[in-house]
């Protein structure tokens, strides 16, 4: 459990970051392609972005796997607090408990689509081991991924049968046969993900030992989750889940691919950047509620992440008109 006093801070932040659930998109019926309870389509995102005032537009925290395909044009799109620009043949891939935000900045004729997923329907069809955590790992830290030209050619037949059902309306088996085509499509681009693993090779585990150091990770991810950036060291969550720091730090890093402070640090600046962005607070009570010891190290910590110091951040963002 949480230290009573961080309780009231992640409570609030909780209700000011939404969360967003496949149910969020029924509101929207004109625009959605294809629903149920385990898929969400919107195959034209791009007569979405102007008319529907859509929850996207604040950051959200996802419960569910969300993509978004760039057909076209270009898209601004925030995960995570990183910046990404969707160019053609771009997809990306937002996991569970990510958060995200889109901007309403469209180059000229940009097509694209949002697919929706639920956890249940990741569950069912993906095969739940070693190499899978590996790519969800990967797509965290690297959500982009770019579908060559030769590789788009093994896509295109599924989507061309999706079409045809969401042409053909609701009927018995309308929903076998999505689900099923979904699926297919899911293990073509674990394909082409497993090709980009092999490439890059970040995430080097010892066999024997994965299930213990996967066990390990996600419960410091967990913990991060459930915390509002106030703690900012290895050796708080260390002690929080009972191993030594260089243990911790240790089997992270070979876990992600990436340092424990990266997450950390990472978490921390994603609540202090939505304060600083939508808050009324002053510079002062926003370094006091994430218990910095004074303003001069809250400055330079900020600057540190966003490369900017807090009332330059600020004075940006009111320029940009938010």
């Amino acid at each position: 459990p949480l230290h009573p006093s961080t309780n009231a801070a992640m409570n609030m932040e909780k209700e000011q970051i939404k969360q967003l659930r496949l149910e969020d998109f029924k509101q929207y019926p004109k625009y959605v392609d294809y629903y149920d309870e385990d898929i969400v389509v919107i195959s034209q995102w791009e007569h979405c972005l102007s008319v529907i005032p859509t929850q996207l537009n604040q950051p959200v925290k996802l419960d569910l796997f969300l993509f978004f395909i760039c057909y076209d044009g270009s898209m601004q799109v925030d995960v995570n607090n990183q910046r990404h620009i969707l160019q053609p043949n771009d997809l990306i891939t937002c996991t569970p408990n990510s958060v995200v935000q889109h901007h309403a900045l469209l180059s000229k004729g940009f097509k694209g689509a949002l697919i929706a997923l639920s956890h249940n329907f990741m569950r069912r069809y993906l095969p739940w081991k070693k190499r899978t955590w590996e790519a969800i790992s990967y797509l965290y830290n690297n959500p982009v991924t770019s579908i060559r030209e030769g590789q788009t050619n093994r896509f295109i037949p599924y989507t061309q049968l999706l079409k045809r059902q969401f042409e053909l309306g609701d009927h018995p088996y309308r929903k076998g046969i999505v689900h099923s085509l979904f699926a297919a499509l899911l293990y073509e681009m674990a394909s082409v993900i497993e090709l980009v693993l092999n490439q890059t090779a970040t995430v080097r585990i010892e066999e024997q030992a994965f299930k213990q150091r996967d066990h390990i990770f996600a419960r410091f991810m967990k913990a991060l989750e459930e915390d509002n950036g106030s703690h900012r060291t290895v050796s708080y969550y260390a002690n929080k889940l009972c191993y030594t720091t260089k243990y911790l730090s240790k089997v992270v890093k070979e876990v992600s691919g990436k340092t424990a402070m990266e997450f950390i640090n990472q978490n921390a600046i994603r609540y202090i950047r939505y304060q600083l962005l939508y808050s009324d607070k002053s510079i002062k009570e926003i370094a006091d509620q994430f218990e910095f010891s004074n303003l001069s190290f809250f400055g330079k910590y900020v600057k540190k992440h966003l490369g900017v110091s807090p009332s330059q951040f600020r004075k940006d963002i009111d320029k940009d008109n938010r």
